[in-house]
């Protein structure tokens, strides 16, 4: 959603809906929830890149960022068109995407000048790249409010066939709460390769505080792959704002065809 068309309602829709999914996912930092973040931030600032949104607002320093409240849309607002976005809103006459955009401070539109004003001299494309950024800036500071960060490290054994392509994931408990199930991965890695040590981002509203305990492992099935089992050393969880590493030591095979057969386990911290 490029809020060209003046489809400004589906806009504001698209944006509620990515928090919805940020929202629903246990981890805050979950290649899900970044992904929606990606898309409600794509959204937000090509609100003031496509719509004449600076220039109803170019007397007013610094520029006011949309409420993402449809009913509160100023008189007069409008987008560019394009043949390919759907629905279109726009009244007969209105600018096309090319005409509007600033998008670049080459554009049409983006390298125009305000003439007068508190921002005269600045560009349109300057104009809206200050917007986008505040709007984006309220945006993050939200995705990160009430958010405990933690660090999260662990160690694969350094012996035959004890790395894994299982997808792992991690429940933080402590403070009689848990986080969550929470995946580990990191996009782009093989992580949780033979000796090994990996480490990963997680974030939860769940308020644990200090970790007293976790659970680790992966839930066997086809979708774990032919070779799943994971010689797990270590895990060590620490708190990103304050409070030392709390260390969990496990030297053992997280397998259906080793051992107890467990691939899920709880550790309790060793200090």
């Amino acid at each position: 959603m490029h809020c060209d068309n003046c489809a400004f309602p589906e806009a504001a829709a698209r944006v509620a809906s990515c928090w919805k999914a940020i929202g629903s996912a246990s981890d805050r930092f979950s290649a899900r929830s970044l992904r929606a973040l990606g898309g409600l931030l794509h959204t937000t600032q090509d609100f003031y890149s496509h719509s004449n949104w600076v220039e109803l607002h170019e007397g007013m320093s610094p520029l006011p960022v949309w409420d993402l409240d449809p009913a509160s849309l100023p008189e007069g607002i409008f987008s560019g068109t394009m043949d390919v976005e759907e629905p279109r809103r726009c009244v007969p006459g209105a600018p096309d995407h090319d005409r509007l955009n600033k998008d670049t401070a080459r554009s049409e539109q983006g390298r125009r000048t305000v003439a007068a004003g508190p921002n005269a001299g600045k560009t349109y494309f300057e104009l809206a790249f200050e917007a986008a950024v505040e709007a984006s800036a309220r945006q993050a500071a939200r995705f990160v409010e009430g958010v405990e960060c933690y660090r999260v490290s662990t160690k694969t054994g350094d012996c035959l066939f004890a790395g894994t392509d299982a997808q792992m994931f991690i429940v933080l408990h402590g403070g009689g709460r848990d986080s969550g199930r929470m995946g580990l991965g990191n996009v782009g890695r093989n992580d949780f390769e033979r000796g090994r040590t990996d480490e990963f981002i997680v974030g939860t509203e769940a308020r644990i505080g200090e970790v007293e305990r976790v659970t680790i492992g992966y839930e066997a099935g086809p979708e774990a792959g032919a070779l799943p089992g994971w010689y797990l050393e270590e895990v060590t969880v620490e708190r990103t704002g304050g409070g030392g590493p709390r260390r969990f030591r496990v030297g053992r095979w997280l397998a259906r065809n080793e051992g107890d057969g467990k691939t899920v386990v709880e550790l309790r911290a060793q200090g």
